[in-house]
């Protein structure tokens, strides 16, 4: 059994193969201790034991007023058993899983903390820096002595990574050459330009969830009305780029003179355009953005 495993700090997204199906898992990556009541028995919800206490996970966690969420690599490495717990009872997925999980390129001198955590609970576990698995999915469109830069567009921030393309004695191969992280930068950050875009709008003062959907759509279903926000999501998303773009500039530089192409990946794909940022390269996006990751990791577990 192969487990890709991507805990992030929005959502964690699993791809388990045994045998020959493949099945893929996503719930979001809050939490909540959980503590029965005499009217409340629990009945229906989604809790699981962990380190001797019981927590509620997945969907139902967000109604949750003591909800935990993920900030940094510490919090994921401190919740990870009771994110493991949960994907086990969705998955069937046992401690004997081959594992590769990926970790944000700004946290990589903590990958051994990483891995040693997980290692607790499955056999074999290795971890790679977050975009390589979305580079792994698509190796077979990828030419051998061709560059690529890799954006993962999370919840929070945007990974990226310059890989390289080689080809062997076993095939083509990928070679990751660097990589970081712009925090502060992932749909999080397009939410609130969005939400300022909307004016006096009782819309602006919705829970960022709601609103993140809405900027998804396009569109507000809001009191029964069918509110068009596709202005508001092009303006948003135009400053967006724009602020990325700039990053890139300032941090990359002339590097991107000498790169075959862009792969885009992460969940942020479904809420912007990403070819808008690079008018002379390609962009090549993953069948499946948000899950590319999770994907291309079990396929590194071969």
């Amino acid at each position: 059994m192969d487990l890709g495993l991507d805990i992030g700090f929005g959502e964690v997204k699993a791809v388990v193969r045994n045998g020959d199906d493949i099945s893929d898992f996503v719930f979001p990556s809050v939490y909540a201790g959980y503590t029965s009541s005499p009217m409340d028995a629990g009945t229906g919800m989604s809790i699981v034991d962990s380190g001797g206490r019981k927590y509620v996970v997945g969907a139902d966690a967000k109604r949750e007023k003591n909800q935990i969420s993920p900030a940094d690599l510490g919090d994921i490495i401190e919740a990870m058993e009771v994110y493991v717990a949960y994907l086990r009872r969705l998955s069937g997925v046992d401690d004997t899983a081959n594992v590769v999980a990926g970790v944000p390129p700004c946290y990589w001198k903590q990958k051994e903390d990483y891995r040693i955590r997980l290692s607790t609970m499955f056999g074999k576990v290795a971890v790679v820096p977050q975009g390589l698995g979305a580079a792994r999915v698509l190796l077979d469109d990828l030419s051998p002595g061709t560059r690529h830069m890799v954006l993962d567009f999370g919840y929070n921030t945007v990974d990226h990574l310059m890989v390289e393309v080689s080809e062997g004695k076993e095939g083509k191969d990928i070679i990751v050459r660097r990589g970081g992280t712009w925090k502060s930068c992932g749909v999080t950050f397009l939410t609130d330009i969005f939400r300022g875009e909307l004016g006096d709008s009782d819309l602006k003062g919705l829970r960022f969830h709601v609103l993140k959907e809405f900027l998804r759509n396009g569109q507000a279903n809001f009191h029964g009305e069918i509110i068009d926000l596709s202005g508001a999501k092009r303006r948003a998303g135009n400053q967006y780029l724009r602020s990325l773009g700039s990053r890139i500039k300032d941090e990359l530089g002339g590097e991107l003179d000498h790169i075959d192409g862009i792969i885009a990946a992460g969940g942020g794909v479904y809420y912007l355009d990403v070819a808008d940022l690079f008018k002379s390269l390609p962009v090549m996006v993953p069948e499946n953005p948000e899950l590319a990751n999770a994907m291309g990791q079990m396929l590194l577990a071969e």
